[in-house]
């Protein structure tokens, strides 16, 4: 589990370019397939519209808190690691 691309990125262990260029918008895009996904199903009850927002509302909400918090931490170590680059203070 310690060597997990979702534990590692969340501790800020991924490079600052892989996780602003490639974590941000596959996230993104997992982000509106389930958006879709939730979405296409054509269901009239009521109890069904409302576990689908809940849903919507659970994953949406994990999805960019990791992104967001694994982001920022790879963009302080960056700053660690380069004091001079301005990448990490972007």
């Amino acid at each position: 589990m310690k060597n997990w691309f979702l534990v590692r990125y969340l501790r800020g262990e991924i490079s600052l370019v892989i996780s602003f260029w490639l974590v941000v918008p596959l996230s993104t895009v997992f982000f509106l397939l389930g958006v879709w996904l939730l979405y296409s199903v054509d269901i009239e009850s009521e109890r069904w519209v409302g576990i689908r927002g809940l849903l919507f509302i659970i994953i949406s909400s994990i999805i960019w808190i990791w992104t967001g918090i694994g982001l920022f931490r790879s963009a302080g170590r960056y700053q660690e690691k380069r004091p001079k680059r301005d990448w990490g203070r972007l």
